[in-house]
């Protein structure tokens, strides 16, 4: 069977030097769903140090020199990202994603 739609092939550009993966979803319009996977986990912790991968998860959310605050990151998660945005952190991986409408993605 021949399948038109892949789940599973992306189309890969760099963006400053950062690989990108997406794909359209013929199905869904309007949003893109973007998902920053960062390539350390808790396996990555130092012994004695557990949970500094986790602590990294929260980081971004804590403020950065373009939103220097909590409440201002909180704002562009209401703005941009209609409060999805958010980050989890497995064994292997930490993971930020967020769903934006499309005509938003480079604000994003």
């Amino acid at each position: 069977m021949n399948l038109k739609f892949d789940l599973y092939k992306f189309t890969r550009i760099e963006a400053s030097g950062i690989p990108v993966l997406f794909k359209k979803i013929p199905w869904a319009s309007g949003y893109a769903y973007i998902h920053v996977i960062v390539g350390t986990g808790a396996r990555s912790d130092p012994a004695g140090k557990e949970g500094i991968a986790h602590f990294f998860e929260h980081l971004p959310f804590n403020g950065c020199e373009g939103y220097s605050t909590s409440e201002a990151t909180e704002e562009v998660d209401r703005r941009l990202f209609g409060g999805t945005l958010n980050a989890h952190t497995g064994m292997e991986y930490t993971i930020f994603h967020g769903k934006v409408a499309v005509e938003r993605i480079s604000e994003a």
